[in-house]
């Protein structure tokens, strides 16, 4: 038995388990010992750092008694008592964020220096609580700060003391594992020695003659047999015999992979050809925004694709719940009706299912004729959950489409349905863009031409007054004074025309906007205005985002010229991070807030909360009676 080579290699394949075994266990034992010892030397390290810490802390004490250094001290000394009690008696210590708990020290040598160390530590300690329990000031305070100042070198010299016994206790341990080790490093060369004379009879030489053979199989020699000399041994002979079974099925294998791969290359070939070209007519479907061009594009590329001779397309109508065809190609005489009407159930049936239906002649579809309808494909258009219609083709010819095709055609027709959604989507998006400059018009005819019609009209006002009192030359002042208002209504007003026909505005600082409008009211409104500006640096935001802040502030002033002509307005911009904020506070009568929100109209207030929701921000009123009024802007600053 014992010449079986299966059981020579186990016996040294044991004999190296047994070697390993005992050296990794040995220095599992020597690693979990300097593991502790260690944490050991940390804990007595810590010691002296905090020793440091204690008499930093009392010097902390002395300097600043408001300060929090007493718990620092008291916090430091519980935990240096803790540790010292744990090195010497063992217990359990903090270390790391955990509790561990230590052995008592055995060595002599440290546990007479820790002696030492717990005699000068029981006078320190003393130091401490008077530290703790006098005055800053006192004369036994200032007698415990200088004695511990003096103890302290003498407790570090004697904890260095402590780590230097443990880092000598850790040496000697680990010079016994090396040691330990060597022992089962000879034994193991030993080991190897035996193993490698009896392999290389055993194993390698046969070994050779197998790797040999292996080459020339690997070199495409599949006729050469493979023998071995029978001294090799049963286990290698039957693995020559198993090399000679596989170079036998090598040979017809290889005969086989050929046919096989001449095969899936013509197969890769024609599925990237297909795929090129569904890219291809995707990307040209998806680039188009006209619905209809859409519809007429799916159409002609999906009976290219598939190979049809015509193929239709089917919306599926949300109001009637059935399908309209939409868009066909082919030859005329393909189709039953030339006009586009409902389907019956078959497409309907392929909307339930969402998946491809292949079918022949006979299939009960009332749009294509029975003779264009032998070869039948039907798949869903789909724009995620959603079924928008139904794409087929057709052809005269039965057993014209096959998976592949219609796999292909269900990617199309995914790939159209995803144009169709972006087209509808465009649309839409032009409608709500139109809608917005509506909207856009409206506040600035608003925030401009109303209010200074309504300027107007206070002052043709005052002038009649004037007028009957006999007040000429007040008369000419406010002529003039309603001269430059129209002057610069004409210039607004052209400002809005140019921006209706462009959307290009002057890229200049907010500050400088907000400053040009608060000029304006103080010089033709006679307004007490103060604008503060509290940002690190000029805010450049987008035209867009500036205006709308600017006529919010514009609306704001107009309001309190209105309801407190006389009152003082303190205008803010200020910045927090990445948010600006513009404020105007008024010291005029005020408002109660939440009867105005009840009542209708104030369209100016609701058009600034407009420009507020444009630029994704929020708009705040406060407001009470007596006191004021406070509007305040908030918005997200959209530069770098």
């Amino acid at each position: 038995m014992f010449k079986s080579i299966r059981v020579k290699l186990f016996a040294v394949f044991l004999g190296f388990l047994l070697l390993g075994v005992g050296s990794v266990t040995a220095t599992l034992l020597s690693v979990r010992a300097q593991r502790a010892d260690a944490r050991v030397i940390n804990l007595a390290g810590r010691q002296r750092m905090l020793t440091q810490a204690m008499t930093k802390a009392t010097l902390g004490i002395a300097g600043d008694a408001a300060a929090d250094y007493r718990a620092e001290l008291s916090e430091a000394a519980h935990l240096f008592e803790r540790t010292l009690t744990a090195l010497r008696d063992g217990g359990s210590a903090p270390y790391g964020g955990e509790t561990i708990t230590l052995p008592p020290t055995t060595d002599p040598d440290i546990r007479s220096q820790l002696a030492e160390v717990v005699t000068l530590w029981g006078q320190f300690r003393q130091k401490v609580n008077a530290v703790q329990i006098a005055e800053p000031g006192d004369a036994a305070f200032l007698q415990a700060v200088a004695e511990i100042e003096s103890l302290t070198p003498v407790m570090l010299q004697e904890m260095d003391q402590v780590v230097q016994l443990y880092e000598a206790a850790a040496e000697r341990k680990l010079t016994r594992l090396y040691a330990i080790q060597a022992v089962f490093f000879v034994s193991a060369l030993a080991l190897l020695a035996w193993g490698y004379l009896l392999i290389q009879r055993t194993v390698i030489n046969p070994v050779i003659t197998l790797e040999a053979a292996s080459r020339n199989i690997a070199a495409g020699d599949l006729a050469t047999p493979i023998h071995l000399d029978p001294a090799a041994g049963a286990e290698l002979g039957l693995l020559a015999r198993s090399f000679d079974d596989m170079r036998q099925e090598l040979a017809a294998s290889q005969l086989e992979l050929k046919r096989w791969a001449d095969e899936l290359e013509t197969r890769v070939v024609h599925r990237t050809r297909e795929m090129v070209a569904l890219f291809e007519i995707s990307a040209e479907i998806t680039s188009q925004l006209n619905i209809q061009q859409i519809l007429e594009s799916i159409v002609d590329k999906a009976r290219q694709l598939a190979g049809g001779e015509v193929a239709a397309l089917c919306l599926l109508d949300p109001t009637r719940g059935g399908l309209t065809a939409t868009s066909t190609s082919g030859p005329a005489e393909a189709f039953v009706r030339t006009a586009f009407e409902d389907t019956e159930e078959a497409e309907l049936e392929i909307i339930r299912a969402r998946e491809t239906i292949s079918q022949h002649e006979g299939c009960d579809c009332h749009f294509l004729r029975s003779r264009f309808r032998r070869s039948h494909l039907a798949v869903p258009l789909r724009a995620g959950d959603r079924v928008l219609g139904v794409l087929c083709v057709g052809h005269r010819e039965e057993g014209c489409f096959d998976e592949e095709g219609g796999r292909l055609l269900s990617l199309l027709a995914n790939s159209g349905a995803i144009a169709l959604e972006n087209a509808r989507l465009y649309q839409q998006l032009e409608q709500e863009a139109a809608l917005a400059e509506r909207e856009r018009i409206v506040a600035e005819i608003h925030d401009g031409l109303a209010q200074t019609l309504s300027f107007l009209n206070l002052r043709l006002g005052a002038v009649e007054g004037l007028i009957e009192d006999e007040e000429i030359a007040h008369v000419t002042e406010q002529l003039a004074l309603m001269r430059r208002t129209v002057e610069r209504t004409g210039k607004e007003v052209r400002r809005l025309m140019k921006d209706m026909q462009s959307s290009v505005h002057a890229y200049r600082t907010l500050e400088e906007r907000l400053r040009q409008v608060t000029k304006r009211f103080v010089e033709e409104r006679g307004m007490t205005v103060e604008l503060n500006v509290e940002t690190r640096r000029p805010l450049r935001e987008p035209p867009e985002i500036s205006e709308q802040v600017t006529r919010v502030m514009q609306e704001a002033l107009t309001n309190v010229h209105k309801h407190a002509p006389y009152s003082p307005v303190t205008v803010t911009l200020e910045q927090r991070d990445r948010e600006a904020m513009l404020c105007v506070q008024d010291e005029g009568p005020g408002f109660d807030t939440e009867t105005l929100i009840e009542r209708e109209g104030h369209f100016g207030l609701k058009v600034m909360a407009a420009r507020a929701k444009r630029i994704d921000g929020e708009l705040e009123v406060k407001s009470a009676p007596g006191r004021g009024t406070t509007v305040t802007l908030h918005w997200s600053i959209t530069e770098g």
